[in-house]
């Protein structure tokens, strides 16, 4: 089928109008893609990660209150620290609530939740039953001071008993063998900790108490030294086998130990059984992150093939419309061109005899009848153009001269219409590169100085918390060898607390030794004695604390020596930062530059301007001269009017 040129060049613009709607098609489909994947990553995926980051945080704050709740000897601070725990809860339950429940993770958040309402059972456990321990360790304390001071005063009683005694040597072994036994389980009771057979001990004293009264029995001694030596025996008894006894209460505190110890095992498992989950959790979200990333990368990779696949064939589609058309135009236009100039050159016997069904083969048709009519008529004309050959010549050089200024004024005429285009182009784009110039070099300009002004601030404070943790960390290694000095000096304490009550029982001897005399003595000696235990005891409660605080200071150097690694890293990077933001002020160098040819098409069009006002000039000098000479055309156009009225009658049947 043969189509006209109007014909193909309408089907070409909607060729062209498919092209570009199914091109906007794909695009909005990829762009739909690639919006879906980036809400999974910041709608879910990415909010998921910060919750279990939060559950997280909020559960190791949890495990270190239960752990400073569980290493605290002070009553009056537990209720305090199981505020915190409680605090800690309901902030883990805030965050688990905050989840979506409907998400496909959902599982696996039920998993966690057991695991975390299991580990806070076990420390409402371990606290229940670290508050019995301190109960039972304060009473304890109570019992052993109450100790101390009986332990004097039974040891003061048996001197006596065995002073009364020394008159005889058998009556003294006797003594020697009552008090022997009660030093030893004294002794043993001063020692136990939590792996002394304590059942064993108590069975033991309890014998040698009954041992002792019955031995006692058969001492020949003052009735009162017996009756002292008796009083302090069932003191003793009283204080280490009652029923809120030594034993008793030690019994106790080691079964609670034990219990605590499972219960603790039992709670560190549990957490790291929730910290696993957790982790599983953030693992399993961080994938669902990644996929939709690559979802979105595939997306974008995809619509970036589509859209540029598309826009290959629209421009193939473009270039072979084009080239069609224009060879359907040119090649008749062509042969179109050269009949008309050989006819222009006076042979009216040409034709161009072109045949086709579009708009130029009518035309050619029309052209060719054209040319019959005019032959014909050329031939009735002839006769008479003899009667204008001398006023045609007169006419022609007339002509000649005033065609010349006509096409001088013509050319000056090109000349002004392409400066004037050329002016408009040149204004328009002068206007628009200064305008936006203009304006990008100053936001530009603000924005790199107010971000060096930023950067320069983070990276002398980013320094200065550099300088700051190397000061921390120093103090804290300081802090660590001033630990360790403390601990010399307790165990120079320790050692003059031990030499100072064995001088103080060498003393109590030698004064029961002096009788009467040294009485005196010897309750000074018992005071000193008295002070030194308690000072050996104060020592080692000490030690205690220091260990402890030994041991949180290498905690605080690790920390403190990964902290410092974090801020050298953040300071390189703000040297880094710092770097880049230079290169943006060295990219504003070639912007200005930019500005200087903007200035520079300025100056161009100036000089454009006065070429225009040059030509306008030349077009006003061309108009007089072509006036004057119409004036003279004027003579020979009546002497033609007549021929030409003969000319009109002869082209009348024609249809002007």
């Amino acid at each position: 089928m043969s189509l006209s040129i109007v014909q193909r060049i309408i089907a070409g613009f909607v060729l062209m109008l498919l092209l570009l709607i199914l091109l906007g098609t794909v695009s909005a489909l990829k762009i739909r893609g690639i919006n879906a994947g980036l809400t999974e990553v910041t709608e879910r995926a990415t909010p998921l990660v910060v919750a279990a980051a939060n559950l997280k945080g909020t559960l190791q704050d949890a495990n270190r209150w239960v752990l400073e709740y569980r290493n605290s000897e002070e009553g009056s601070a537990l209720d305090g620290l199981a505020a915190q725990i409680s605090q800690q809860r309901q902030r883990f339950e805030q965050s688990r609530e905050a989840l979506d429940q409907g998400d496909e993770a959902a599982a696996k958040l039920q998993s966690v939740s057991e695991a975390a309402e299991h580990f806070f059972a076990l420390s409402d456990q371990v606290m229940a039953q670290h508050r019995l321990w301190v109960a039972a360790h304060q009473h304890l304390t109570e019992l052993g001071k109450g100790f101390i001071r009986l332990e004097d005063t039974y040891q003061w009683a048996a001197d006596l008993l065995l002073q009364q005694a020394s008159s005889q040597r058998s009556m003294r072994n006797k003594a020697e063998l009552i008090t022997s036994g009660i030093a030893r389980d004294i002794k043993n009771i001063r020692r136990a900790d939590q792996q002394t057979d304590l059942a064993t001990l108590e069975k033991v004293l309890s014998t040698d108490i009954d041992m002792a009264r019955k031995r006692l029995e058969r001492v020949a001694v003052a009735d009162d030294v017996k009756a002292r030596y008796l009083a302090n025996l069932g003191k003793l008894e009283e204080l280490t086998l009652g029923k809120s006894g030594m034993l008793v209460t030690m019994r106790s505190q080691q079964q609670l130990g034990a219990t605590l110890k499972d219960l603790n095992l039992q709670l560190d498992s549990t957490l790291a059984k929730v910290l696993g989950l957790l982790d599983e959790f953030s693992a399993s979200a961080t994938h669902t992150a990644s996929v939709s990333r690559n979802s979105a990368d595939g997306a974008v990779s995809s619509a970036s093939f589509w859209i540029l696949t598309v826009a290959a064939v629209s421009a193939l589609v473009a270039l072979v419309i084009g080239y069609t058309t224009a060879r359907s135009i040119q090649r008749p236009l062509q042969r179109i061109n050269g009949e008309l100039a050989l006819m222009a050159a006076g042979d009216m016997t040409r034709r161009i005899n072109y045949r086709s069904g579009c708009e130029f083969g009518a035309l050619s048709k029309s052209i060719d009848t054209l040319a019959s009519k005019t032959g014909e008529l050329l031939s009735e004309i002839s006769s008479g153009s003899r009667h204008l050959v001398d006023e045609a010549a007169r006419a022609a050089e007339i002509s000649e001269r005033a065609m010349a200024r006509v096409q001088e004024q013509k050319s000056q005429t090109d000349q002004v219409a392409a400066a004037i285009t050329e002016l408009e182009v040149s204004a328009g784009e002068v206007a628009r590169s200064t305008e936006n110039t203009k304006r990008e070099v100053d936001l530009a300009n603000d924005e790199a100085k107010s971000g060096r002004r930023k950067v320069a601030d983070t990276r002398r404070l980013t320094e200065g918390l550099a300088t700051a943790m190397e000061e921390a960390v120093g103090i804290t290694h300081k802090l660590g060898e001033f630990s360790d000095n403390i601990g010399s000096i307790l165990d120079v304490i320790r050692s003059i607390a031990e030499q100072t009550n064995l001088l103080a029982l060498n003393a109590a001897i030698e004064a029961a030794r002096a009788g009467d005399a040294g009485r005196g003595f010897a309750v000074v000696a018992d005071e000193v004695r008295a002070l030194a235990n308690r000072t050996q005891t104060s020592t080692e409660e000490i030690q205690a604390m220091i260990e402890n605080l030994q041991s949180s200071s290498r905690h605080v150097v690790e920390v403190m020596g990964r902290s410092q690694d974090q801020t050298q890293t953040c300071v390189t990077q703000t040297r880094e930062m710092d770097d880049a933001l230079q290169s943006i002020a060295r990219r504003m160098e070639v912007i200005k530059e930019l500005a200087d040819q903007v200035a520079h098409a300025a100056d161009e069009q100036i000089s454009v301007s006065q070429g225009v006002a040059q030509h306008i000039s030349g077009i006003a000098e061309v108009a007089f001269e072509t006036e004057r000479e119409a004036r003279q055309s004027a003579g020979s156009s009546e002497v033609l009017a007549d021929l030409v009225s003969q000319q009109q009658k002869l082209i009348s049947h024609f249809k002007v």
